[in-house]
């Protein structure tokens, strides 16, 4: 069951999830697979605006593109890439025809940790994932009630 899958995220304090701006714009340019709602689409123009960005070179100051390994007018070393290229992901939301399959191609790419939920149109829960630093994990999902206050 793929059609009209709805997926619910949880985030860790600890390790919040995040891409590299440039992996944002590549999957969005590149990939038709992404289910109507997900939060790449809907991180893309912050992200394109980072890759849009010009650094500068520590040695001569020449602007070069945010993911130039080397300046293109001495060659030295750029640094590597650093939180300004990151885009913290938030309203994560992944859903439509096949959400939880084209998830799973994202995934290598979200660095952090993010925990899904897959819900059919139904309501129902039929799976869910752990998507930590690039690796992703089919998870089964138990419900239980814990008495409060207690």
């Amino acid at each position: 069951m793929s059609y009209g899958v709805h997926v619910t995220f949880e985030t860790t304090e600890g390790n919040p999830p995040w891409m590299e701006a440039h992996d944002i714009v590549r999957i969005h340019d590149e990939n038709d697979d992404l289910p109507k709602s997900n939060f790449i689409s809907s991180q893309f123009k912050e992200a394109q605006a980072i890759v849009n960005t010009k650094v500068p070179c520590a040695s001569c100051k020449t602007a070069n593109d945010s993911d130039a390994k080397h300046c293109k007018k001495c060659a030295k070393a750029m640094p590597a890439t650093n939180k300004s290229f990151r885009v913290e992901l938030k309203n994560l939301y992944w859903s439509g025809n096949h959400a939880s399959d084209s998830l799973a191609s994202v995934a290598p790419f979200v660095h952090g940790r993010l925990e899904a939920i897959f819900v059919g149109e139904d309501g129902s829960v039929f799976g869910g994932a752990i998507i930590e630093d690039g690796k992703y994990t089919k998870c089964d999902v138990e419900m239980k009630l814990v008495p409060s206050g207690k």
